[in-house]
């Protein structure tokens, strides 16, 4: 059986008032270490506080995470427009795609296939994810040379 943060505390309050002598020095000791265990470990979980980490991840990580579910999006919309037209677009209108704040996708398409590269603003342009799928027209992305189509592909 698992206790909820409050049990301590009416378990507290009920010797309380079962122990008129010892009232008072009872609320007081057992009351703090009560209160503390019905205390979240992590209150607030990410408030913005100073000296404070709220996870081990670092903001790279959500970078990538970012162009990585935008390359997938795109995927998608290629994938969606193709079975439209019987081509692919190099176009974002035309695929009613639109990316995350900070990202910058750049697409190659042809009739074939398409290749796509996503970089974000607060990275250097060498830090990439990219991604392809069929015949590809040239588009120079060094990261999808040695990998298969539909595979992403990062630099980090």
């Amino acid at each position: 059986m698992f206790l909820s943060p409050i049990d301590p505390l009416l378990a507290v309050l009920y010797a309380a008032y079962r122990l008129r002598p010892l009232r008072v020095p009872l609320l007081f000791v057992g009351l703090i270490p009560a209160v503390l265990y019905a205390l979240p470990a992590q209150p607030c979980s990410c408030i913005r506080t100073p000296f404070v980490r709220c996870s081990s991840m670092g903001r790279t990580t959500y970078y990538y995470a970012a162009m990585k579910s935008d390359l997938k999006n795109l995927a998608s919309q290629e994938e969606i427009f193709f079975s439209d037209n019987d081509a692919y677009s190099a176009s974002h209108q035309e695929l009613t795609f639109v990316s995350s704040n900070g990202v910058k996708v750049t697409v190659y398409a042809s009739a074939e296939g398409w290749a796509a590269r996503a970089t974000h603003d607060a990275l250097p342009d060498s830090e990439a994810c990219a991604m392809y799928y069929g015949n590809a027209p040239p588009h120079g992305i060094d990261a999808l040379e040695d990998v298969d189509p539909g595979t992403l592909a990062c630099t980090n």
